[in-house]
């Protein structure tokens, strides 16, 4: 998946001032991952879908890119404590929790 690998570095640097649209990013390339996985996808090259990192590894292996991510999504929680509309940050099929 090259291309789609190519497009996240470039644009995941322009994204990191922007907390929510860099966590949807994120949450969206989680679901595409386990979309993929569901269907039993695994890019050309790799020898088994278990051998696969998925997309977000282009994101989540990148220390700096994955500690603003979590940064974003803690000072979202702490601003959303108790709020109806907030969102869920620890998702059972991504296991990320903050």
């Amino acid at each position: 998946m090259p291309p789609l690998e190519s497009r996240l570095q470039h644009h995941i640097p322009q994204l990191l001032e922007m907390p929510p649209v860099l966590a949807h990013t994120v949450y969206q390339t989680l679901d595409f991952d386990a979309m993929l996985r569901s269907r039993d996808y695994a890019p050309r090259g790799a020898v088994s879908l278990d051998e696969w990192a998925g997309l977000s590894e282009v994101i989540l292996g990148n220390k700096e890119w994955f500690d603003k991510w979590l940064e974003g999504e803690r000072e979202c929680k702490q601003t959303l404590p108790n709020s109806k509309s907030r969102v869920l940050f620890a998702d059972s099929k991504f296991n990320y929790s903050l």
